[in-house]
């Protein structure tokens, strides 16, 4: 319950939907004096609606020297797109590949790069006709950058944006829309309970505690 709940988070958010199971996991624990459920490395494969997988991995057993940025994958479908130039009997397809590195910690670095392959093919046989690659890249470190008019610096680390939010429900302001209700975060303990009890470490226990 460590690396792998950014991974779990992440997938939550880019699916925009609930995984309805974890279909493979893979874990190994860290070492006492840490806790013995808490992972160290990781691979898992969560199923969500629509057939859609989505795989995560992480490790703490890699020397520095093997360091790699945290980064997001999403592989979209194939799409149809017009195009006004093309000839008779000739379909047009898009598949975008989207890459975001330092989700984790955005504000040291980050950035966006997005890869269109393209392909003419023939309508009736699906025979390729032609393909290339457009790429686009791009780094934000503040709304304004993105025209959205709400507080922010270039060096406000996400716990400064998520204080913000938290000023803003508690003055009643509409906010940053970053946000994170209850049901959220309950959603993202099933998940990882879910992601445990395949990996064979079994489902943490829960706690009641009253409110006041």
């Amino acid at each position: 319950m460590d690396i792998g709940s950014y991974g779990i988070s992440a997938l939550r958010a880019i699916f925009a939907a609930e995984p309805e199971s974890c279909i493979e996991c893979n874990m190994k624990p860290t070492v006492p004096p840490a806790s013995e459920l808490c992972d160290a490395e990781y691979t898992a494969k969560l199923q969500f609606p629509n057939g859609v997988i989505g795989e995560i991995r992480g490790t703490y057993n890699e020397s520095w020297l093997k360091f790699r940025l945290p980064n997001l994958q999403v592989l979209h479908r194939g799409v149809e797109v017009h195009d006004d130039s093309l000839g008779p009997n000739q379909v047009k397809i898009r598949t975008r590949k989207v890459v975001f590195y330092g989700h984790m910690f955005a504000t040291i670095y980050n950035r966006i790069d997005t890869e269109d392959t393209y392909e003419v093919r023939n309508r009736d046989n699906q025979r390729p006709i032609k393909k290339w690659t457009e790429k686009k890249c791009k780094s934000v470190h503040s709304f304004r950058e993105i025209d959205v008019e709400q507080p922010g610096e270039f060096y406000w680390k996400s716990y400064r944006y998520q204080l913000e939010e938290f000023v803003n429900r508690i003055k009643g302001r509409s906010g940053n829309g970053i946000w994170v209700p209850a049901d959220q975060s309950i959603a993202q303990m099933k998940a990882i309970d879910m992601v445990y009890e395949k990996s064979g470490f079994g489902v943490r226990l829960s706690h009641e505690r009253p409110v006041s």
